[in-house]
């Protein structure tokens, strides 16, 4: 069996009862009923000092994976928490641990192996929350089931809590995520100019909960190095404290730290890199205040160049100075001291935002806490789209269909329409028929050129005249047939030449001389 972790201190626990009565739910986001939770008497093997334990059954579909059980706790701002759990889990399952939104660059891990034995076994997950973004719920615990292992599933939940380890406390900044105001001034000891501060709309990468950012810009000499911004704390004998930034800085820079006058023999040590990256960052410095010597103020930041450079811009979207000072007791010796604590809930302090309607969303009013709590109400309904007269996209043929396309004159959404096709406009155009050929009907479409062909006529044949051209005494006759439509023509009713008739050696017909004809036949 692996330690009980329960002896060990992970700071203050979230619930009183460590046994979970009134601390543990159903989880199963399918909510229909396959994940159940039976209170049944604690067996005599469980470490777990209460007299009952829960025994959780899974009998079909649940989700996530085999589902489980949950104590949703709150996270906030660089919060650190131990979820410390005593099961006893079949071999061939693991425990997985599941959250709502934890800040930005959050973090989650397992100390412990999370794989069953079919032993009782203590498991501790590790849950380290951003300082920006949204911070929900955490506490989400399920079960998995490795390759070939059944999908039902029994297994018992001794003990379970949550304990709140968090390092950093204490924000002297009232708006460290800038959601009403700037509470950064600039720091430019040259006081020239060259370095302004501008709170702007924050875009979508930023990791803000709230729509806001600080344009920091160096243009020119600034001192020291290229200057930044400032909110100062107060510094005290032993004073620790956490400078907290998250920002966005271009590569080939690095951040630091300044501060007056923190004591005699104090540090500043870097808890994560300085390294500008491009991206959004977490940035961390600790400072231990000096027992003696002068005290001032911390809280400058200014950026520093690797080449030289003397322009930049950079962007901030939390700042705070967390105090962490421990509590302590002196002068005090062979004396006893009686505490009385009183626990005092956080009081919610709500900025306001007031998010307008849309074409297609609802507005509404949202109430934000810097504690990462939330909540919307006073909604108004969506506007609408506002359709312009529409403009054609794409044309219509005499077949297809065409596309009117509307735009909102608000959001610029589109919406198309299909235009109906126009149809053929056909013109007719005759042919009459031939001696040889038929007529018809030519109908064409005068837009796009498609074309038919009815109404067919049968071919009128020849209307033949006949001239008979008579022989002569040397040349055939004949009749010739001539077509009073078209001209054609041909020759048929040959008949032969008559000869020539000679008389005194002259045709008599065509007066021809005969040339075989001799007037004196003794010659």
């Amino acid at each position: 069996m692996s330690p009980n972790y329960l002896n060990y201190s992970y700071g203050a626990p979230f619930y009183d009862n460590n046994t979970f009565y009134n601390s543990v739910e159903i989880y199963n986001n399918k909510e229909n009923g396959t994940v159940t939770h039976s209170l049944i008497t604690k067996p005599s093997d469980c470490p777990s000092t209460s007299d009952k334990i829960i025994k959780i059954s899974t009998n079909g579909v649940a989700s996530p994976e085999l589902g489980g059980f949950m104590q949703q706790t709150q996270s906030g701002g660089f919060g650190e928490y131990y979820h410390v759990i005593t099961a006893k889990i079949p071999v061939g399952y693991y425990l997985n641990h599941g959250s709502n939104s934890l800040g930005y660059q959050s973090s989650r891990e397992w100390i412990t192996d999370n794989k069953g034995t079919g032993e009782w076994e203590t498991y501790v997950y590790k849950v380290k929350c951003g300082c920006v973004g949204v911070l929900d719920t955490f506490g989400h615990v399920y079960l998995a089931a490795e390759e070939n292992y059944p999908q039902t599933v029994t297994w018992y939940l001794g003990c379970s809590n949550i304990y709140d380890a968090t390092p950093i406390t204490g924000g002297k900044n009232t708006d460290p995520a800038f959601s009403a105001s700037q509470p950064l001034s600039v720091y430019n000891n040259l006081e020239n100019g060259n370095v302004t501060v501008q709170r702007i709309n924050a875009d979508s990468s930023c990791p803000n909960y709230y729509p806001y950012c600080v344009k920091v810009t160096t243009n020119g000499t600034a001192y020291p190095d290229l200057g930044g911004v400032y909110f100062e704390v107060a510094t005290k004998p032993n004073g620790v404290f956490y400078q907290t930034m998250v920002a966005k800085i271009p590569e080939g820079y690095t951040i630091e730290h300044a501060a007056n006058r923190c004591g005699d023999n104090y540090t500043i040590e870097w808890l994560t890199s300085q390294e500008g990256t491009g991206e959004w960052e977490t940035y961390i410095c600790r400072t231990n205040c000096g027992s003696n010597g002068q005290f001032e103020t911390l809280g400058f930041w200014f950026i520093k160049p690797t080449n030289n450079q003397t322009t930049v811009t950079w962007y901030i979207c939390y700042a705070n100075i967390f105090d962490s000072t421990p509590r302590f007791i002196s002068g005090l010796s062979d004396s006893t001291l009686t505490a009385q604590w009183k626990v005092i809930e956080h009081q919610h302090t709500y900025i306001d935002n007031v998010v307008d309607p849309t074409c297609t969303e609802e507005g509404y009013t949202e109430h934000i806490c810097e504690c990462g709590e939330h909540y919307e109400d006073n909604y108004t309904p969506a506007l609408g789209h506002a359709w312009n007269g529409g403009a054609v996209t794409t044309e219509p043929s005499c077949t297809e269909y065409g596309v009117m396309t509307y735009t909102c004159t608000v959001c610029e959404e589109t919406k198309t329409e299909d235009i109906l096709p126009s149809g053929h406009g056909y013109t007719s155009v005759e042919t009459v028929p031939t001696c040889t050929e038929q007529g018809y009907t030519t109908h064409t479409c005068s837009r796009c050129g498609d074309s038919y062909v009815d109404t067919y006529v049968d071919a009128l044949g020849h209307d033949y005249a006949a001239v008979i051209t008579a022989p002569t005494c040397t040349e055939k006759g004949f009749t010739t047939y001539t077509c009073s439509r078209c001209g054609d023509s041909f020759v048929s009713d040959m008949t032969p030449a008559n000869g020539h008739d000679y008389k005194d050696g002259i045709c008599t017909v065509c007066g021809e001389p005969d040339p075989d004809y001799n007037p004196d036949p003794n010659a």
